[in-house]
C-alpha cells in the first residue's frame, strides 16, 4: 500500500513530467494540448491492463499533468512535487475506499 500510494506517484510524475518538458511542451507549445496528449498516453499505459481503467482515470491524468504544468513556472521541482502531491492524495482516498 505504502508504495501505491507514495512511491509510484513520484515516480510516474518524473516521467510525467519528463515527457511533458522535453516531448510534449517543447513540440505543442501548447499546455493544453500538451497535457491532453500526456493524459492520453497514461491512459494507455493503464489502460494495458484493464482498458476501462485507462479511459475512466483520463481526467485524473489531465489533472496531474495540469498541476505538473502549472507549478512547472516555480521549478521542475516545484512542478514535481505538486503533481505527486496530488496523485499521491487521489492514490489514498482510492486505497481508503477499497478498504472500506
Amino acid at each position: 500500500m505504502f508504495g501505491w500510494v507514495l512511491v509510484s506517484p513520484l515516480l510516474e510524475t518524473l516521467v510525467m513530467g519528463a515527457l511533458l518538458s522535453w516531448i510534449f511542451l517543447p513540440r505543442t507549445r501548447s499546455s493544453a494540448l500538451a497535457i491532453l496528449m500526456s493524459s492520453v498516453v497514461w491512459g494507455l499505459v493503464h489502460g494495458l491492463a484493464d482498458w476501462i481503467s485507462g479511459i475512466a482515470n483520463l481526467a485524473n491524468f489531465a489533472v496531474f499533468s495540469f498541476v505538473y504544468v502549472r507549478y512547472l513556472k516555480f521549478g521542475a521541482g516545484w512542478a514535481v512535487l505538486a503533481a505527486s502531491i496530488t496523485h499521491a492524495i487521489h492514490n489514498s482516498v482510492v486505497a481508503t475506499l477499497l478498504v472500506l
